[in-house]
């Protein structure tokens, strides 16, 4: 089966080792996935809470069998970095 990553990347599953829950870097949880040839892994999806990564990792591991698994921004409410007040530049002298 064939997933496309919400980079719009497609991945073979028959290739993937491993699929796997980490913490974002920046905010949230990301379902990575680590194939054969590779030892950097590739984010899949991005969410805001680890239970709904945990729901739509269930939800991809049942749809393995379909021909393309595409990830939808839809399927989840991922909002993305929020600035902090370090990161937001103001004009001024």
């Amino acid at each position: 089966m064939w997933i496309k990553t919400c980079q719009g990347i497609y991945l073979n599953s028959d290739l993937i080792n491993e699929f796997f829950i980490a913490p974002s870097k920046i905010e949230g949880y990301v379902i990575s996935a680590i194939k054969n040839s590779e030892t950097r892994p590739r984010v899949v999806a991005e969410f805001n809470t680890k239970e709904e990564s945990q729901n739509y990792l269930d939800r991809l591991m049942k749809g393995i069998g379909n021909r393309i698994w595409e990830v939808s921004m839809a399927d989840w409410n991922y909002t993305g970095h929020k600035k902090d007040h370090k990161e937001t530049r103001r004009g001024g002298s």
